[in-house]
């Protein structure tokens, strides 16, 4: 809900993961050129069916799969630049010539 002309002020440039030091940025992607960003993320405990989940929606023809099923950005490498974690996917060239839709990861 925003309230005034101020709150839409600060709306516009409040980042909501303010102290992230840049590192997880999303706003200026001119770095990033040809990187798919994952339209699914599996959560969950181990032994729960994320890995069962993940090759059900990866064995459809227009999702392709990431480089590693699980990359655990999110719980371990959450210092390494986001680029790094959308270099795990595939990128856009192989999204065009395959006709896939999205791609994924599964970290349980």
């Amino acid at each position: 809900y925003i309230s005034s002309e101020k709150d839409i002020s600060y709306a516009k440039t409040a980042h909501p993961r303010a102290g992230n030091h840049g590192h997880n940025d999303l706003s200026d992607e001119s770095g990033m050129p040809g990187l798919c960003r994952p339209g699914f993320i599996i959560i969950g405990a181990g032994k729960c069916g994320t890995s069962s989940l993940y090759h059900y929606l990866v064995g459809h023809p227009r999702v392709l799969p990431a480089k590693n099923k699980q990359i655990h950005y999110f719980k371990y490498f959450t210092n390494r630049p986001m680029k790094w974690y959308l270099s795990n996917f595939p990128p856009a060239t192989t999204f065009l010539s395959n006709g896939a839709l999205m791609t994924g990861e599964a970290s349980p």
